[in-house]
């Protein structure tokens, strides 16, 4: 009944929007299909039917506008990955790279009605950028913004291509810069992962931009998602599927996530020489004497021995004539 509800919802509120509405990208005049650069790493996240994911030549994610060739506003594409239900993972993970696709840029030097020919890209407009972002979100909430954390982001240039290609399928793959992502603090039994891909509002206000990530031509094991906050008709601003949205189906989000688990820190604890007193703290490998598992050095761990003197019993019976 829940979805039932929301599928409802979004679709009032879809249709009731004038000045901007979700539009699916299903030009057929892209290219040959492009795989995703495969994982070398050991873990892949994909939601994808099959391997190698492939770029769709057929059709693209949601995008929120007025116009096929005007501006697209501040919005997400997003995956929800569960490490643990999904994939039995119970020791926290390192995202090593996240790949993904532009299926199309189109930059202007004004405005255009529909219809017109778009004018050529003005490299006075500066780059543009889009976040590969990483959220923790608890397995037991609803995805929500408010119950999403975001741990790691990292913005993305899209290259333009010279000459200017106005459509195309164009792999990205976005190595991760910190060395455990995903830190080693969230528990896979507790969190699940959330990739997104966000392209920011600000530039279409100023030199308008289309942009789009790319679908994929596979078949999901689960859906992906989109969001597009206070536009769109969207009921909240939150995450949701095409299904719940109305289209089942749509708007396959193409991405491929890449991870290995993160080396745990060795133990410590306090290696002591009984005999000297001597200790330091070291991993329970690097110590030959006595080992405490997470102590430190002290009188109680490490005491300092007693001082003695070797006498023969001829010299202690001297002491008490």
């Amino acid at each position: 009944m829940k979805s039932l509800l929301l599928v409802a919802m979004g679709l009032l509120l879809i249709s009731s929007v004038a000045s901007a509405e979700l539009i699916l990208d299903n030009d057929v005049s892209f290219g040959p299909r492009t795989d995703l650069d495969a994982c070398t790493a050991p873990i892949r996240f994909s939601q994808s039917a099959t391997q190698p994911v492939t770029l769709s030549t057929t059709g693209g994610v949601f995008t929120c506008g007025n116009t096929l060739y005007s501006y697209v506003i501040e919005g997400y594409e997003l995956r929800k990955f569960s490490p643990y239900w999904d994939n039995g993972i119970v020791d926290p993970i390192s995202i090593k790279s996240v790949a993904w696709g532009v299926r199309r840029y189109v930059a202007t030097d004004s405005v255009l009605p529909a219809g017109t020919v778009i004018l050529p890209y003005n490299p006075a407009d500066g780059p543009f950028i889009v976040d590969v972002m990483l959220y923790k979100l608890d397995a037991d909430l609803p995805f929500t913004f408010d119950n999403m954390e975001l741990f790691h982001s990292q913005p993305v240039e899209v290259p333009y291509q010279v000459p200017p290609a106005l459509v195309y399928n164009l792999p990205m793959n976005t190595i991760i810069t910190e060395n455990c992502a995903y830190d080693p603090s969230i528990d896979p039994k507790i969190y699940d992962l959330v990739v997104a891909i966000h392209n920011p509002a600000t530039w279409a206000m100023i030199n308008p931009v289309r942009f789009a990530a790319c679908a994929m031509a596979n078949a999901e094991t689960a859906e992906s998602y989109t969001a597009w906050p206070d536009s769109c008709g969207m009921p909240d601003g939150n995450p949701y599927t095409p299904t719940e949205l109305g289209s089942p189906g749509a708007s396959k989000f193409a991405l491929e996530v890449c991870a290995e688990l993160c080396t745990p820190p060795a133990v410590t604890g306090a290696c002591c020489n009984l005999m000297t007193g001597a200790c330091t703290i070291t991993p329970a490998v690097d110590c030959t004497y006595t080992w405490t598992s997470g102590a430190v050095c002290n009188v109680q761990i490490c005491p300092m021995p007693v001082p003695t003197e070797v006498k023969s019993w001829g010299q202690v019976k001297s002491l008490y004539r």
